[in-house]
């Protein structure tokens, strides 16, 4: 998604756990990206990638990965959205984060955003 705005407003998106791809959603150098009113289940991860973004009013449940993975995120805001349930491989220690700001390949700034109002329970790592 290149220079492209996404909007995705009042969907139910779930069951994706397609390997090696992920991510459910990704963007990657995308103008921005919105998310409202949408429930997000039983899936790896949505990954938008040096795109700003806002994801508000969602539920987040069964991630298998990161909630949320804003690599070199320029403005990312999250607001009063539920992260619940992340899964773990039976046997297996894994991480899963309900919002992960980070770096990719440890290039750039990394992201810059914040989390407001959220509710985040029996997740693995960090919110």
């Amino acid at each position: 998604m290149d220079s492209s705005t996404l909007l995705i407003t009042d969907s139910y998106l779930h069951d994706y756990l397609k390997l090696p791809t992920k991510n459910l959603i990704y963007t990657h150098n995308a103008r921005y990206f919105h998310m409202n009113r949408c429930h997000i289940s039983n899936y790896y991860q949505v990954n938008p990638f040096n795109t700003p973004l806002l994801i508000e009013n969602s539920l987040f449940d069964y991630i298998n990965e990161d909630g949320i993975d804003c690599d070199n995120s320029p403005s990312a805001i999250i607001r009063n959205c539920t992260f619940r349930n992340g899964l773990c491989e039976k046997g297996k220690v894994h991480s899963v984060d309900a919002v992960d700001f980070g770096k990719y390949n440890m290039e750039g700034l990394g992201s810059i955003g914040s989390v407001e109002n959220c509710f985040m329970y029996n997740i693995t790592d960090k919110g």
